[in-house]
């Protein structure tokens, strides 16, 4: 909580530094998260919205894979049981 407080005093003294490109600016700053640890420019914060826009678009990419895997290994167990199954028939 106390490092909390001390962010919100910095922020209210205006003395803020980017933790990106070092630049002292003016304002509330950004969540830099997670291209640094910290608050960045208006003008980085460019970047930062880029990288969340990548970082989404390969979590996605992650969880279709794993959803797609999953459906593969179900079918492929299915079509065993159902050898089996007619394997037994025929026995």
């Amino acid at each position: 909580m106390i490092s909390q407080q001390q962010d919100i005093k910095k922020m209210a003294d205006n003395n803020l530094i980017c933790v990106i490109c070092s630049v002292n600016y003016a304002g509330y700053g950004n969540d830099a998260t997670p291209v640094a640890d910290g608050y960045c420019c208006d003008d980085c914060n460019f970047k930062v919205i880029v990288a969340r826009i990548k970082e989404t678009q390969r979590e996605a990419k992650r969880a279709y894979r794993v959803r797609r895997d999953a459906i593969f290994a179900l079918r492929r167990a299915e079509e065993n049981n159902k050898r089996t199954d007619e394997d037994a028939m025929e026995e």
